[in-house]
């Protein structure tokens, strides 16, 4: 695999596990040295070690990113050690379940101080460390297609991740003449160590074989989410700034009414 990332130094928050895992991975395996940061030290440890024993380069450092000081220790911490930031993988978020006319205020609160404003001033911190060092960078936010519609009773994190899709365009407006490009990853359903946790073992069957929904029949994956971030921070891509790329094997341009009667040809 082509080494796109050489010399570059890379964050991943939520990285050790699911999406954050698959990116922080994948940004590895093109030589940046990547630092993994959650709340959790285990899993971070695990990606950490996965990296290391296949020859690339990786730290880890727990951060929070509902505590703004953690945020700020983080980005302290790769500064002081690597000398700069070239990329964030913003994509540090908690589930939200609960039905709309049941969410409380603090849940509420709860779900987008994570999802919406633990990204925000990640990317804040962040883009000050880029500015600082002059040589521009990519920031890529992970919304999801629950930006743009219901997905059943999760209206806070359907709320938090299309508040973050805006935050992308203001960013990238706001951003650009600094040299650094911000954009977001949707991610469709996705297999993860969640979504094999939550189902049965002829749920999951169907999901990654006859998914009906979709019209590549399957989830899809952490390492094709992953691709499609390397591509937007990469030199690939610099002209790609405010975007927020659907990853979702069609899922979302899919009207067609019949298959919910099991009349669609197979």
């Amino acid at each position: 695999m082509a080494k796109r990332f050489e010399n570059k130094v890379v964050i991943v928050t939520g990285g050790g596990t699911g999406i954050g895992r698959g990116a922080a991975l994948r940004f590895a395996d093109e030589g940046a040295e990547v630092v993994v940061s959650g709340r959790r030290s285990e899993p971070l440890d695990n990606v950490v070690k996965e990296i290391t024993s296949a020859g690339g380069k990786a730290w880890s450092h727990i951060c929070d990113v509902r505590d703004i000081g953690q945020i700020q220790a983080l980005v302290d911490a790769v500064v002081a050690r690597s000398g700069h930031i070239d990329v964030l993988i913003n994509n540090a978020g908690v589930p939200g379940e609960g039905a709309f006319l049941e969410v409380t205020p603090d849940y509420y609160d709860s779900v987008l101080e994570t999802n919406l404003r633990g990204c925000y001033f990640m990317a804040q911190r962040v883009a000050k460390a880029m500015i600082a060092k002059g040589n521009g960078g990519s920031i890529i936010n992970i919304t999801s297609i629950d930006a743009t519609a219901a997905d059943g009773p999760y209206s806070a994190y359907c709320t938090a991740k299309a508040g973050l899709v805006n935050l992308t365009r203001c960013m990238a407006f706001e951003l650009a003449p600094h040299k650094i490009r911000a954009n977001a990853v949707a991610p469709g359903f996705t297999m993860t160590e969640m979504t094999s946790n939550a189902v049965s073992a002829e749920e999951l069957d169907y999901l990654s074989n006859r998914f009906d929904r979709v019209p590549m029949r399957r989830l899809g994956t952490v390492e094709e989410c992953a691709a499609v971030m390397a591509f937007l921070a990469s030199d690939e891509a610099p002209y790609l700034v405010g975007q927020n790329i659907t990853i979702d094997g069609g899922l979302t341009s899919n009207l067609f009414i019949f298959e919910s009667f099991g009349l669609m040809k197979k």
